[in-house]
């Protein structure tokens, strides 16, 4: 996810300066009417954020589909909710059943939807969240400067 983030933001950085012609003062008023340099970084802190949440759990989505069936398998169920959930002997075997199963490989898949927009909205705000701390921070200069005053 780090790394999706980073090459989200370098793209983003080489196309800074045409999108803040192009948005003109749409982007700081939707943001609380920011200064447009920090209407663009939290914009990008979002944007790129969600993108890569969403981008990073599409690609570890079928192990965690595989993850979850391993959980699963361990909780008895009642003879009256239907058929025991079936046994793996690993992530690969649980992979392999769901592709030969009755969905084929689009059960790597289930519930990728709902996944995908927790995954990207928490990335978003995380991200969100840490770029706006370290701005704050470095806006404040090192926490020594002031020690040679008294």
């Amino acid at each position: 996810m780090f790394s999706l983030y980073e090459g989200l933001g370098a793209a983003w950085d080489a196309r800074a300066p045409a999108a803040a012609a192009a948005l003109g003062g749409a982007l700081p008023a939707a943001l609380g009417g920011a200064p447009p340099a920090e209407a663009l970084a939290q914009a990008r802190a979002l944007l790129c954020g969600c993108a890569a949440g969403a981008g990073a759990k599409l690609l570890v989505y079928p192990l965690d589909t595989a993850k979850r069936r391993l959980q699963v398998q361990g909780f008895a169920r009642a003879p009256a909710l239907g058929p025991p959930p079936p046994r793996y002997a690993g992530a690969a075997h649980a992979l392999a059943s769901m592709a030969a199963g009755p969905e084929g490989a689009r059960g790597w898949f289930k519930g990728l939807a709902p996944a995908l927009a927790k995954a990207g909205a928490s990335a978003a705000l995380g991200f969100w969240a840490y770029e706006g701390a370290a701005r704050a921070l470095r806006g404040a200069g090192p926490p020594w400067a002031d020690e040679g005053a008294e």
